[in-house]
């Protein structure tokens, strides 16, 4: 089994349902604030990140909330039948933010990690302020 899949299932285990485990993600600074997206072990993964998935598709999520001035959590169910991780894609501009929930597979996962459609969250980070801009999914 391969470090990096070995680190995913840990994340997901310790988060209880956050997920998108990002070695070395960014970690609060005095000049940060309050946001839960820049706290210690915030959990969001962009895409770009090398990840050993596969199968990835994007999934719709359900709802969605804003945590703090750069920070959502959108709420999104799992797939079923396989051990899967997520990550997201974001396109802002002036009007809009676009959320993409992207969701693929962990090669050779032991059928233990298996879930069945299981209700999830991930925290997004925003590259500037929400706002009163529109917040959509990507599909």
């Amino acid at each position: 089994m391969s470090t990096r899949v070995l680190f995913i299932f840990i994340c997901l285990v310790l988060t209880g349902g956050l997920v998108g485990c990002a070695p070395g993600a960014p970690s609060a600074s005095p000049s940060q604030g309050n946001d839960p997206c820049d706290v210690s072990g915030a959990m969001w993964h962009r895409v770009g990140d090398d990840n050993p998935w596969v199968d990835e598709h994007e999934v719709a999520w359900s709802r969605y909330e804003v945590l703090g001035e750069r920070c959502l959590r959108v709420h999104f169910t799992t797939g079923s039948g396989a051990a899967f991780a997520h990550r997201y894609v974001l396109e802002e501009d002036d009007e809009r933010i676009v959320v993409k929930v992207i969701e693929g597979t962990i090669p050779d996962a032991p059928e233990s990690w298996w879930k069945d459609h299981e209700e999830i969250a991930m925290l997004v980070r925003t590259d500037r302020p929400v706002g009163s801009r529109e917040i959509v999914g990507g599909n």
